[in-house]
């Protein structure tokens, strides 16, 4: 007998309650393969449809908001850090 008809025999046995307990557990199963299946996506793929497009200014410009006159949350200057992160 194969696997597929083994698990439908045993499955018959059970009261409805219990198949349905069953069912839900194949579900879960189907679920997680296919998460699993999927590889994870990064934010930019995931506003690829929507015409968001931050550029690195964008960022920086942000930053300047938010922390003034080019210093970094930490206290770095930001001019230095891209300047490191260009010849690095």
């Amino acid at each position: 007998m194969a696997i597929e008809e083994t698990i439908i025999a045993r499955l018959r046995e059970l009261p409805e309650a219990q198949q349905q307990t069953v069912l839900h557990f194949i579900e879960f199963l189907i679920a997680r393969n296919l998460n699993d299946a999927a590889p994870p996506r990064s934010l930019m793929g995931a506003w690829a449809n929507m015409g968001i497009d931050i550029t690195e200014e964008d960022i920086a410009e942000a930053r300047r908001d938010m922390w003034g006159d080019g210093a970094t949350k930490d206290g770095a200057d930001e001019r230095q850090l891209v300047h490191q992160d260009i010849h690095e």
